[in-house]
Order: structure tokens, then sequence, then C-alpha cells
């Protein structure tokens, strides 16, 4: 047998392997790494919080209150499959809350809405409010030649006063 047929063989033989590993990718960000959403007068309600004892964060500036929103585009490979939303946060208001969503838009000529397609929201934890949330959705097939996928994170407070709400990182699982 040739070298390379043999080499051909082999690699053959681990595309199975491969395939079944890609088959099962996770996908994550940082909240640092998301675009803040801008207000009407220019303004950014929103800062990046590198002192916590959870890594870097984002969460409101001192003395706001209201919900802020960021935008992390989902940089997963086609036909990845996804089937359930993860945040790392921090709560501990008594009606604020961190959420994040998974969303897709379509793409080229195609005038359809944005859809969420799976979401998670914090609860009121007392302490420093950490927490890892989870929830599962249908499984979704990422489409890159007919949508765009993206995550939209919330935070929110009623006042100002109460302990900032913040948003660590977001991740979708298989």
């Amino acid at each position: 047998m040739k070298l390379t047929s043999l080499l051909t063989l082999i690699l053959l033989s681990l595309t199975p392997v491969k395939s079944a590993l890609a088959a099962a990718s996770w996908w994550s960000a940082n909240a640092a790494t998301a675009t803040p959403h801008v207000q009407v007068d220019g303004s950014v309600r929103s800062k990046t919080f590198d002192l916590g004892a959870h890594g870097r964060g984002v969460r409101h500036l001192d003395g706001l209150n209201g919900t802020i929103y960021l935008y992390l585009p989902v940089t997963a490979n086609n036909a990845e499959t996804f089937s359930k939303v993860g945040l790392r946060a921090e709560d501990n208001t008594v009606n604020g809350f961190v959420r994040a969503e998974f969303i897709r838009q379509s793409r080229n000529a195609n005038a359809a809405p944005a859809v969420v397609l799976g979401s998670v929201t914090t609860a009121n934890i007392p302490g420093d409010g950490f927490q890892f949330v989870s929830s599962p959705f249908a499984p979704v097939t990422l489409d890159l030649s007919q949508f765009t996928y993206y995550i939209r994170i919330s935070l929110s407070k009623n006042v100002a006063a109460e302990p900032n709400v913040t948003a660590y990182d977001v991740s979708l699982e298989p």
C-alpha cells in the first residue's frame, strides 16, 4: 500500500470522530465584549466592572437605574446545534434581573422579524447574588446562509440605590 493511500485511509477513519466532537461544541462570550445599547442622546448607561470577585462583568453606571442592553454576535460555526442558554451573573436586588436571550434574525431580502429562540433570567439571591442559571429550548441548528444570531443581555434594576446587577458571561450549549 502506498503511503498516500495509507494516510488517506487514516484521515477518513478519523472523520467521524471529528464530526462527533464538532456536534457537541459549546459557545461562550464574556459580557464585557458586548456592544452596549447607545441611548438617543448618545450616552451609554453601562460600564465594565473589573473588581468583582467573580471576574470581569458589566453593570449600570453608578447612580443609574432602568434597563440597559448589551448585544453579542454568536460566532459559532454554521450547522452547530444548541439547545440550552446559560448565564453567569449577580442579582441581589428585590426588583432587578439579568436576562440573556438567544435571538435569530433573518438575512438578505427576508423581512421577517427577529425571533427569541431561548432565554434565561436570574433570580434574587441574598448575599452577593452570584449565580449560574441555564434554560433549555428546542434544539436550533445554525443556518448562517439564512439567518444571523445574537445574544441580547438585559440588565434591569428599578432603584438606583439598590445593589448592582452584573452580567459576566453567556453560553450556548448542545
